[in-house]
């Protein structure tokens, strides 16, 4: 069994922090684990928002006038009864009516969730 107390120095590194531990890890080692984490993390966001859709998406000016006009409610109204944090939303012409697609993060998850503008009700 490897015992993961510091043990010493290592003689090679530069880093003052750098350390050997006992079994011949280093502090490299245990955070390895982190950053392959936050990589899958971050690849799996990617490949959630570049999801493609079949709906045609409005310019930032477009949506402001549909909000503006009553055609949407505003983004803020909807996330009310979004479950999670909203890390992207479009304003999208979709089946003759607008609706948010919405990337969701749900603790570790990235879901897409489709909301009726108008309504606010989640259709998918």
């Amino acid at each position: 069994m490897r015992s993961f107390l510091p043990a010493q120095r290592d003689p090679f590194m530069s880093h003052s922090t750098k350390m050997r531990y006992q079994g011949g890890m280093t502090r490299e080692h245990f955070t390895l684990g982190s950053r392959l984490r936050q990589v899958s993390y971050a690849v799996a966001l990617s490949l959630a928002l570049t999801g493609t859709a079949a709906a045609q998406c409005l310019s930032g000016g477009e949506a402001r006038q549909a909000v503006a006009s009553g055609q949407a409610q505003p983004l803020g109204a909807i996330s009310a009864g979004i479950q999670g944090k909203i890390v992207r939303a479009d304003l999208c012409q979709s089946g003759g009516r607008l609706v948010y697609q919405l990337s969701v993060l749900s603790g570790s998850q990235v879901r897409r969730v489709t909301v009726d503008a108008r309504s606010g009700a989640v259709l998918r």
